[in-house]
């Protein structure tokens, strides 16, 4: 039994030491575990402490083009042809509990056409579990499911849901020989390319389930363009709403609502993503905030 860990970074230091040591300490008795990380136009040395610090570890370099969708594709691909049976992805900012690759294998060999998931805690000391979202078209569209850690750590515990991040998935390679492109980095190169291959994977069946006292822990301060997610000065304003940096850029999050909701709905949601974003920019960039302070 093959898993396959693949890395997606830009400039990942000092993070992604972190990551790949806790993928070293997994209990991994019943499967062989290898790791592929795809570093795309690092310029602060990631590959060169990566091969310092670690034996065994296979890097695909990129040209600063291929964002985090292009670069789970083009590690995906290459696991796949290297005989994986299991791709894992797990981002450069995420640790794992030592028995979580363990605990998703026994969940995914026990059932078919899953996906199965980490739980993921945003604080080392968080007692609330992020556990994927539920589709809620009618309110809300991605509604987050939080479960107190004393449930999560459990080990009955499984919840199925509908989308999830990249954080600690395990993918079967059943779901890659579909005849399908489920990952789609021409179409949504950074954000949202998680949530697009859910949607294609639900398509065919195959549902992401989180499982119990399978845990990563996420450094939430280390990507995306605002820290706080809204827009604190006029500067901000067109980086905000244009770059693919920005979670909120007025292509991505619509673009998603037009290709993957409900026909009928996914006109309405793709207009509520283009004025939201523009509202927030126009209310925060005029709005003087003393509790506010720059994070670019």
């Amino acid at each position: 039994m093959i898993i396959t860990a693949v890395i997606p970074i830009h400039n990942g230091l000092p993070n992604i030491i972190d990551c790949i040591n806790s993928l070293k300490l997994q209990r991994c008795d019943d499967f062989d575990l290898r790791i592929i990380v795809v570093d795309d136009g690092s310029t602060d040395n990631s590959s060169d402490e990566i091969c310092k610090g670690f034996r065994g570890i296979e890097i695909i370099t990129g040209n600063g083009n291929l964002w985090w969708t292009g670069a789970i594709a083009a590690g995906s691909r290459k696991a796949l042809d290297d005989g994986a049976d299991y791709v894992f992805w797990i981002n450069h900012d995420d640790i794992l509990e030592t028995t979580a690759l363990k605990n998703l294998l026994e969940f995914s060999e026990r059932h078919r056409n899953v996906i199965s998931a980490c739980g993921v805690s945003y604080n080392n000391t968080s007692e609330r579990i992020l556990c994927g979202y539920s589709l809620h078209y009618l309110k809300w569209y991605a509604k987050p499911q939080i479960i107190q850690l004393s449930n999560f750590l459990l080990p009955s515990f499984v919840l199925r849901c509908d989308l999830n991040g990249g954080h600690g998935i395990l993918i079967p390679k059943s779901l890659f020989a579909q005849d399908k492109a489920i990952i789609r980095p021409n179409i949504f190169p950074h954000y949202f390319g998680d949530f697009d291959f859910y949607f294609q994977a639900r398509k065919l069946g195959y549902y992401p389930y989180i499982v119990g006292n399978a845990l990563v822990y996420n450094d939430p301060t280390t990507c995306g363009l605002l820290g706080s997610h809204r827009v604190q000065n006029i500067k901000q304003t067109f980086p905000y709403l244009f770059s693919r940096r920005s979670m909120n850029n007025l292509r991505d999050r619509p673009l998603m609502a037009l290709l993957d909701f409900p026909h009928g709905l996914n006109l309405i949601w793709a207009l509520l993503f283009v004025l939201a974003p523009l509202y927030c920019a126009v209310f925060y960039s005029f709005r003087k905030r003393s509790d506010f302070t720059p994070v670019i």
